[in-house]
């Protein structure tokens, strides 16, 4: 019941735009992870780059030779300066008043009021995602090798982390919905997969094959589960809500 309820809470319309939806409604929903994806490699080389350039500063600060500290008026100047570009970014300005008689300007002006920058709201979705992904790298790969027929292509996980990945971006993820004992993982497991199957037509016909019906249906023993489990959770959580179409999709969040 546990695994059910949580479940249920991950499912949203982008879910099942993905599982059941028109075809490029699926593509589109994939082609946000993957220019995710190229986002973050890009990050990581720009964040690689800065670590560079950081350390060939910290390199010539050792080597040149110390220059006088500047002048109190100097440094008083500068520092006008400096708040009048942050006075002019958060009224969303882009002109600099001239800084003259700045002090004065700043007492009379009480229309600013300072604003700080919003916090990342997406930043406890994002590490959400990040540990059940993980997880689920834990769990899967160890199942589809047993579900595999020695007649078929193995099926490889690491070739399928795009497809993985756009299904979880489209979950609802709370701190509660993704903690599951041992014993459950191996249950979410194959649940991911039988949702999976849905959009990837060698997944399909992977669990259409006697073994996995055999692997699958011993697993659901060992929760006191029939055989017919799977299908009966995933038709009723893909018929829960009415499936939008390309032009009321939802453009999520990728991050």
């Amino acid at each position: 019941m546990h695994i059910e309820h949580s479940i249920k809470e991950w499912i949203t319309e982008d879910t099942l735009c993905l599982l059941s939806g028109e075809e490029d409604v699926k593509h589109r929903l994939l082609e946000n992870v993957a220019q995710h994806d190229r986002y973050l490699h890009l990050c990581k080389k720009l964040n690689k780059l800065q670590l560079e350039d950081d350390k060939d500063d910290r390199t010539d600060l050792t080597t040149d030779t110390l220059k006088p500290l500047p002048h109190l008026s100097v440094l008083q100047e500068e520092g006008k300066k400096m708040e009048l570009k942050v006075r002019a970014f958060y009224k969303g300005t882009v002109s600099i008043e001239n800084p003259v008689n700045t002090t004065e300007d700043i007492e009379k002006d009480n229309d600013f009021t300072p604003v700080l920058p919003l916090t990342d709201a997406h930043a406890p979705k994002t590490l959400r995602r990040r540990i059940f992904l993980d997880k689920l790298s834990r769990i899967l790969p160890d199942l589809l090798r047993a579900l595999s027929s020695y007649k078929l292509p193995q099926y490889i996980y690491s070739e399928k982390s795009a497809l993985i990945k756009a299904l979880v971006n489209t979950f609802s993820l709370s701190a509660a919905n993704i903690i599951f004992k041992t014993a459950e993982w191996t249950l979410v497991g194959l649940i991911i997969i039988k949702m999976l199957s849905m959009i990837d037509p060698q997944l399909k016909v992977l669990l259409s094959t006697k073994q996995a019906s055999m692997y699958i249906s011993m697993i659901l023993m060992s929760y006191k589960l029939d055989s017919n489990y799977l299908d009966r959770l995933v038709t009723e959580l893909t018929n829960n809500i009415d499936v939008p179409n390309a032009n009321n999709v939802k453009n999520y969040n990728a991050v």
